[in-house]
This record gives C-alpha cells, structure tokens and sequence, in this order.
C-alpha cells in the first residue's frame, strides 16, 4: 500500500512538472500581488510567500498587480516583440494599400515582405528608431523595480485616458500639460477628411478638447489592450512650473488659488486670491499628497495618469524632443504624407500661429464666465496673459505691456483685438527657436531659485517614479 502511495506522489509530480514546462513555452507569466509584487521571465521562480500567484495565459492580455500604493503590471519581454495581432493585421493591411507600384523586375519586394504577421513584425523591428527603444526598455526596467515601488508618497487614483485612433490603430496617453492640446487638433485632423478639419488648430483648447472627446476609450476595452500605445512625458520641474502659470496665474482654475489661501495665516488672507506664490502652489499639492488626496490631473504624476507597466508602450513622446518624436510616432503608424504634412506644419511652421489665438481665446473665455468669482479680469488679466507669453517664450523678455492699445473696456474684452495686439507684436520681435528655448529655461531657473529646499525635496519624492522611469534629472533648472 505504501509503495503504490509512493508511485502515485511520484506520478503527481511527474505530470505537474511537465504542465508547468507547457505552460513555459506557450508563453504563460506569473505576477504577485501584494506591496512586494513582481513580474518575472521565464527565468525566474522567486515568489514571495505571502504573495497571491495570478496566471497570465497570453502575452497580450494585461493582468493588474494592486499595491499599497498604485496599480501596475510588468511584461515579460520587451514591447518591441509584442506586436498585437490586431496591429500587424492593420500594419499588413496598410502597407499593402501604399505599395502598388513595382519593383523594375516586375516584383513587388514590399508587398511580399508583409504578406504575413512574420513580415510585418520584421519590418516594424526595422522601423522602430533606436531611441524609442532605449526609452521603453527603460520603463520596463523601472517597470521591474520592486524597491522603488515601496513606500510611494503619492497614493491618489487618478483616471486614465487613453484616446484610440480607429483609423491607424494605435491608442495615446493624454497628459495635461504635455502636449495634450495638440494631441487632440492631431486627432481630430487622423480621424477626419474634411478639408475644413485644420481649422481645429485655430479653436480655443476647451473646444478642441470637446471636439475629440469621441475618441475616448476605456482602460480595460479590447481596443486598448489590442494597440499599441504613445505615452507622454514631461520633465516635472517644467511641468508643475507650467500648470503652475496656466491654473493658477491666469486664473483658469477658479478654485486652486482660494484653496491654496486657506492655508495662509488669518491675518495674510483676502478676498481676491490673485497673488498665490509658485511656492504655496507646491506647497499645496504637498499638503494634498499628506491628506492622501487626489491629484488635479494637470500636475498628478503622469506615471499615476497613464500606468506605461500596463500597456504596450510602444513610443514615447518627450516634451523637451516633441517635435521630432510626433513625426517619429505618426510615421511609426503609417500616417499618409498629406495628413502627415498639414499636422507638422501647425506643429512647425505655422506654430504661433496655430497656438497663441487658442491660448487667448480659452483664457478670456474662462474669466469671463468666471468673473464673479475672480477679481483677475479686464487690463489686469491682458496684462497677465502678456506675462505669460513671455515666460513661454513667445514674447521677448525686454518688450513691455502696450497698455495705451488697452484704455477702453471694448478693447481688453474683445478677444481678436488682443490676438492681434499679441500677434503682431510677436512678429515684430521674432525670437529664434533657440532663444526662445532659452527664456523658457531661465524663467524656469528664476521660478526655482524661490523654492525652499525642504520643498523640492518632498516634490522629487512625490515625482519620482516620473523623474526615473522617463529618465528626468532630480537637479532643479539651473
């Protein structure tokens, strides 16, 4: 009886070992849920024991990982070799339609290269740029670092929002201040073919933001894990600098500043919360942070916004290279030229253009609405879109406030008379891309030279999954 006992055990594990050798090679991963949790290759047997195992049958599908602090997977191999097969069909698909003229031998060296899910991925391996791959292995690195997931300071369950293109069949983080904007005239342009769809570019951003909302698609949807997807990043020095001027110095969220002046003392308070300090606003989503609150989406962690451990990361749009890694991102999903051509001109040569009447007309528009709610309207608020201009680098530093074009209150609420006064003025004193990079960078230096060390020391912690994972230096602007 004791033998037969013995054969059976030996049986039993005889058949588990090789269920488990089948499991290896037909691609099935294991993730460990808890604070401690980890994904793994194939490689790898080290568990934690107090760790909940959940199968991953496919290396397509997602499995989602919650910690103390977020929610996050990591894959087992590099985006570059998970390729979903709703995208090589459409890649296959695509490249067929482009490539109808032939080779002089007759032959058609495109055509038959593509003409399986093999070729596709071959060419789209070929394709990919050296410097996107460096960037998303660097995710997935971070991705698989379990000791920078203990401890996280933020814990806030921000929403994410990916928009889906139908038509070329790759998904895109959206990220406010990070280009976010021009995502959505770029969306609008992909998913159009009205002549009259460039107009976007000309539209104020609470507009252009409503136009696209179509495109939204959620997290868990099938078209969302079958695509591959553009992230967005942003230094967050620049980033909160950024928010910083848009929410809070002009006004365009009515709510910040009075909150921020609710921590002031009794004495220091007023009615008209318009001279909040770059510094109270850090201070501010510090003592959110503390309160275990969640973020404003225009300066949460963009690690929190878009979970890159949980999609197919396939590109990563870096603000500071933007231009270039756009161009990168819409050939990588075959745009055609035409379309390709109308979105880097808005992008390039018709920038100014195409940004600052938006940028004039959503500021206005908001204060204008909101205007019993702020004391910041009329001369005052011109003055401060002017400001802020300048410290975009759109305007030079040396040019002052043409307050006799602003005497009457027709002109300072009129919002074309303002596009042109700016407009005209910025073309009067053009400023090279170069200079305009640099005004940007010192006004950033002068806004950090004011932060209290204690400050940034909590921010970089807040940030550091971004600061690491899209590879951003911890050493403030200088």
């Amino acid at each position: 009886m004791k033998v037969c006992y013995l054969v059976f055990i030996c049986i039993a594990i005889g058949i588990t070992f090789v269920l488990c050798l089948s499991l290896e090679n037909n691609g099935t991963f294991y993730f460990t849920s808890g604070s401690n949790f980890k994904g793994f290759r194939k490689s790898s047997t080290n568990v934690s024991r107090n760790s909940k195992e959940i199968k991953v049958s496919s290396t397509l599908e997602t499995t989602t990982t919650t910690t103390t602090a977020t929610t996050t997977t990591t894959r087992a191999s590099s985006t570059t070799d998970q390729f979903p097969e709703a995208m090589l069909t459409h890649i296959i698909q695509k490249l067929h339609e482009q490539s109808n003229k032939k080779t002089p031998n007759g032959s058609n060296n495109l055509k038959e290269s593509v003409n399986n899910k093999t070729g596709a991925v071959a060419l789209l391996r070929q394709m990919y740029p050296t410097v996107q791959k460096q960037r998303i292995n660097k995710i997935k690195t971070v991705c698989r670092d379990t000791d920078l997931f203990r401890d996280l300071m933020y814990k806030g369950k921000n929403n994410t929002r990916y928009y889906y293109s139908k038509t070329y069949g790759f998904s895109y983080c959206k990220v406010p201040k990070s280009g976010s904007t021009f995502w959505m005239q770029a969306f609008y342009i992909l998913e159009n073919e009205d002549e009259n769809s460039v107009t976007v570019f000309s539209k104020a951003r609470s507009r252009v933001h409503g136009l696209t909302w179509k495109f939204t698609l959620k997290f868990d949807s099938q078209q969302r894990k079958n695509s591959l997807s553009v992230i967005v990043s942003r230094d967050p020095f620049s980033r909160l600098f950024s928010a910083f001027i848009d929410k809070s110095y002009q006004c365009l969220d009515k709510s910040l500043n009075k909150n921020i002046m609710q921590f002031r003392p009794a004495l220091k308070r007023h009615n008209c919360p318009d001279d909040v300090t770059f510094q109270e606003f850090l201070d501010f989503i510090i003592n959110e942070v503390g309160r275990e609150q969640t973020l404003n989406r225009h300066w949460a962690p963009i690690y929190n916004l878009c979970r890159p451990c949980d999609v197919n990361a396939y590109i990563l749009v870096k603000q500071e290279s933007f231009s270039k890694d756009v161009e990168q991102a819409l050939k990588a999903f075959s745009v055609p030229d035409e379309k390709l051509a109308t979105i880097l001109s808005a992008l390039h040569e018709h920038r100014i253009e195409t940004t600052i009447p938006g940028i004039v007309q959503t500021v206005m528009n908001k204060n204008k609405i909101t205007k019993k709610g702020t004391c910041v309207y009329g001369q005052k608020l011109i003055q401060r879109i002017w400001t802020a201009f300048k410290i975009q680098g759109y305007l030079k530093e040396t040019i002052e406030f043409p307050s006799k074009l602003f005497n009457s209150k027709l002109q300072y609420d009129d919002t074309s008379y303002v596009t042109e006064v700016i407009l005209a003025s910025i073309n009067r004193n053009k400023m090279t891309s170069s200079e305009m990079k640099r005004r940007r960078h010192k006004a950033l230096v002068d806004a950090y030279k004011q932060i209290r060390n204690e400050t940034l020391t909590q921010i970089i912690e807040i940030y550091k999954f971004d600061f690491t994972m899209f590879n951003y230096s911890t050493i403030t602007p200088h």
